[in-house]
């Protein structure tokens, strides 16, 4: 069977968009980087949607920028790797408070996200995710 990657990018914010194709591709770059394949959905968010996920899936009170639910096998077979919500609003304040733009940060968290998804925790491993994380956009010529 041969491997695949995939991802799904879903936005409902109607007074922010995204450029949906051109996060979808760098996802797919960032899984060719660091060798893996499956499928990936990417959602963006409000702030109140994010609070609502913290709250209930991580049992944390206020904002984040960004939550990855790693996942199994899905029900066809592929390797699902998981989802991630992102919330623009928040990446948004990151960026102007990081002075890089909204694309750069949005990328960044792309990046954290799969690397979360693909089993990484940066809580617990000493750094090993961080560099891994700086090699990869440093590769993919972000800051």
């Amino acid at each position: 069977m041969e491997k695949k990657r995939k991802v799904e990018i879903i936005s409902n914010l109607k007074k922010n968009r995204i450029d949906k194709d051109e996060i979808a591709r760098f996802a797919l770059d960032v899984m060719d980087k660091m060798n893996i394949f499956g499928s990936i959905s990417i959602f963006f968010c409000g702030k109140k949607k994010i609070k609502e996920l913290n709250n209930e899936f991580r049992q944390k009170e206020g904002y984040t920028d960004v939550i990855s639910f790693p996942s199994g096998k899905n029900y066809f077979g592929d390797d699902f790797l998981g989802d991630v919500a992102i919330c623009l609003d928040i990446a948004k304040e990151n960026a102007f408070k990081y002075g890089i733009s909204l694309d750069n940060e949005i990328k960044n968290l792309v990046v954290h996200s799969i690397l979360h998804l693909s089993g990484y925790d940066h809580e617990n491993d000493r750094g090993q995710m961080k560099r891994k994380e700086n090699r990869i956009l440093r590769e993919l010529n972000l800051k």
